[in-house]
């Protein structure tokens, strides 16, 4: 199981543990000490380093069992929960020196987190993986300093961990080349939608047929509107390859006024589209499916067309989690999609829930944590070949990718989602910290500072990542309306 289900799935072990959390609550707030409790690293003693949990001084850290449990699921901290801090300090290594750090223990059904902190409190790497597991691991640049390691016992039941930091060589430097031109667009053309005075924050997706999509929001409670262009070749009168012919398909998160629960049914928050890779199982279609889910707040209303947007089979309350926010989709083959969405708002969980019937319906039980707080989402995309799903998200100075095996085999269970620091060098959560997986395998990650654009990319499915490199050109001018240049120092919303 993972963290998805802290409150439902992991109950079980809560309540086998509440016996022993209440007799030594006062042990599991209290400051806790590895052994050994300090260590350093360096060029010249790279490591690795070891330290065990629980004063615990023998060499395999397996003579103290410890039993604990956090009593906050959802804001598991060390003010509420049992943490042990090993103090590590980084010497002098060169400038893309890393250290990765990581802890490991025996029992895969207990759940230890690992956080990072700097010297001013500032927390700096993570990794919050759920049951089934038996690691954690970070990386952090090799800057000279003193950190604090700090484990945490999420649910833990006679168990110990060991501690390791090693300083390793870093990823190479980047340079960009910066190439002008090449790219022309055809002249805008705009989609109208009846009745509706606007439409913002728009999403498209093209399907391998040429299907393509455009959708927008009007607002909550007035939904969004759907737009159907034909790019393929093969439909001789329909064919649009300028996209100048926009169908108007209607809202896809229009409900009849007797199935309204409550204000804003409709949707119209936000919106995302997502649309299948193969057909659907449905022997009856010949389209893939076409997948649109709508932000209503007090949840997320999601649609299913397999007819190109002209009908829709429709769900109003797709979300397990009630308040959301920001929710983003991805399809998996034909039949799968991925929604990542954060709740409860105003907290910052975040989570995925698996449909296999094209998002018709997203059952509740198939819900996994990305994250129980501190990030907002970025995107989520998947690899159509290895079936690993990716998850973006930021705080305001880091970027983090978490990554879970899909298995089609049990596609209903929850998927263990693991951590991985992308960047903590430029400031983050400038909307959208952005990743999205080649068909190769490599892993992009894409983010802006509110001045540049920055892109890195990883080769071993998110675990370890690139330098970051500047995809803007810093030299790149305009010509201003009264005849001068300007050079651009403003750049956003990186896609």
């Amino acid at each position: 199981m993972t963290r998805a289900l802290k409150l439902e799935i992991e109950a079980a072990v809560v309540l086998a543990l509440l016996g022993v959390r209440l007799l030594c609550l006062a042990q599991s707030l209290a400051a806790q000490t590895p052994s050994p409790s300090s260590g350093m690293v360096s060029s010249t003693s790279p490591g690795p380093i070891t330290w065990c949990g629980g004063n615990d001084a023998s060499a395999n850290c397996n003579t103290v069992a410890q039993t604990s449990a956090t009593t906050s699921p959802l804001s598991p901290s060390c003010s509420n929960s049992k943490c042990e801090t090993f103090t590590l300090t980084v010497g002098a290594a060169n400038a893309t020196d890393i250290v990765k750090i990581g802890i490991s223990w025996v029992n895969p059904a207990n759940d230890f987190d690992l956080h990072v902190f700097d010297s001013n409190g500032a927390q700096i790497a993570s990794s919050a993986g759920g049951a089934p597991g038996s690691t954690e691991q970070v990386t952090i640049p090799a800057a000279a300093g003193t950190y604090s390691v700090k484990v945490l016992f999420y649910t833990v039941a006679a168990d110990n961990y060991k501690g390791t930091a090693t300083l390793v060589s870093g990823p190479s430097a980047r340079t960009a080349t910066y190439v002008s031109g090449g790219i022309t667009f055809s002249p805008n053309v705009t989609v109208k939608a009846p009745v509706a005075a606007r439409d913002g924050e728009p999403s498209n997706r093209t399907d391998k047929q040429g299907n393509a999509y455009v959708s927008g929001i009007r607002g909550v409670p007035a939904g969004v509107d759907l737009w159907f262009f034909d790019l393929n070749p093969a439909n001789i009168g329909t064919f649009d390859p300028q996209m100048r012919k926009p169908k108007y398909r209607g809202q896809s998160d229009s409900f009849p006024l007797s199935d309204v629960a409550d204000v804003g049914a409709d949707g119209g928050g936000d919106v995302d589209l997502a649309v299948g890779f193969q057909l659907p199982g449905n022997p009856f279609s010949t389209v893939p499916n076409l997948t649109a889910v709508s932000l209503v707040a007090a949840n997320i209303s999601s649609s299913r067309s397999q007819d190109r947007g002209v009908t829709f089979q429709k769900d109003p309350a797709a979300s397990a989690i009630p308040a959301d926010d920001r929710q983003w989709i991805e399809a998996l083959g034909g039949d799968v999609v991925f929604l990542l969405y954060r709740a409860p708002i105003p907290a910052t969980g975040l989570f995925v829930q698996t449909s296999i019937d094209g998002g018709f319906t997203f059952p509740p039980t198939a819900i996994s944590a990305v994250r129980v707080s501190g990030t907002t989402p970025g995107y989520i995309s998947v690899d159509q070949t290895s079936q690993m799903v990716y998850a973006a998200h930021s705080s305001s100075t880091a970027m983090f990718v978490s990554r879970a095996q899909f298995n089609s085999g049990t596609p209903l269970l929850p998927m263990n989602f693991l951590s991985s620091t992308v960047d903590n060098t430029t400031s983050h959560r400038h909307l959208f910290d952005v990743v999205k997986v080649g068909k190769n395998g490599t892993v992009y990650a894409c983010w802006s500072d509110d001045k540049n654009i920055y892109l890195a990319h990883s080769l071993d499915q998110g675990k370890t990542w690139s330098q970051k490199v500047q995809v803007n050109n810093p030299s790149f001018s305009v010509t201003t309306r009264i005849g001068g240049t300007d050079t651009v120092k403003t750049n956003l919303f990186p896609w």
